[in-house]
């Protein structure tokens, strides 16, 4: 299961808390954090999505980097 469907499901069940709750704070919290619920699915969804991306553009590849000489090795060098 991904993470946006679980965490779909947890403000699916928080919605259905705030029917059992009597105490108006508790539904506004119930309500807040079912909506921070479902901000954190859409964000894992658009993760997935950056990285489905990522994977289907093709890579750029780096020219690998030029060894340095040390100090000693042009030292020998020099001699």
């Amino acid at each position: 299961m991904s993470a946006a469907v679980e965490y779909r499901q947890y403000a699916d069940e928080c919605l259905k808390a705030i029917w059992l709750a009597r105490v108006p704070e508790i539904r506004a919290l119930l309500l807040s954090m079912a909506n921070r619920w479902l901000e954190m699915a859409a964000q894992a969804e658009h993760g997935h999505q950056l990285s489905v991306q990522a994977n289907l553009e093709p890579k750029q590849h780096k020219k690998p980097p030029v060894p340095s000489i040390s100090r000693r090795t042009r030292a020998r060098q020099a001699n």
